[in-house]
């Protein structure tokens, strides 16, 4: 009998616990709740982690990947972009990056489908863009194929890729 009584008190004090978590549904923010309140943000639907590791830093953590919009403008606080953080946004055209960005997380734009600019700063050219260029000069041939988190790519895949040429040049292409 006292086994079954403590049995019952154990289940049911994991019943109340669990009622509890689910009271905390109040998502005024859109992603995060409760304690950890205080250190995220989202804006416009997207994450950012606030004060990282006692600083003052914003990391922008997850654009959300269903999102329509064409463009988007990094918050001005941010200074870092998480890995993955863009990844899956398969409608985003163009990225504009403060110039307080400066640390980009591996695949950080994986999956960016219609990605055509990644704008830095203040400037109007976009930091990927494809350099016209004659590589017929017959001594120059590509030595290696990476995409923008530095992993080695295959020259039919779709993104970003940065082709390194044995003249030790390189040229940045957006692939279809």
């Amino acid at each position: 009998m006292r086994i079954m009584f403590l049995l019952f008190t154990l289940i049911m004090s994991t019943a109340i616990k669990a009622q509890e978590i689910e009271k905390v549904d109040k998502f005024t923010s859109g992603y995060i709740n409760g304690t950890y309140m205080n250190k995220y943000k989202t804006i416009d639907g997207v994450l950012y982690a606030v004060g990282y590791e006692g600083t003052k830093d914003w990391i922008l953590v997850r654009y959300p990947a269903g999102s329509r919009s064409t463009t988007y403008t990094v918050h001005a606080n941010c200074r870092r972009i998480a890995r993955g953080a863009f990844e899956g946004a398969a409608y985003l055209q163009e990225i504009f990056l403060p110039e307080t960005v400066s640390f980009i997380g591996e695949d950080a734009f994986a999956g960016c489908t219609s990605l055509q600019g990644i704008y830095y700063g203040e400037s109007t050219t976009s930091a990927v863009r494809t350099v016209e260029r004659d590589y017929s000069d017959g001594d120059v041939n590509e030595v290696a194929r990476y995409n923008l988190s530095g992993r080695p790519c295959r020259p039919n895949e779709k993104g970003v890729q940065i082709i390194v040429y044995s003249d030790f040049t390189t040229r940045t292409i957006i692939s279809d």
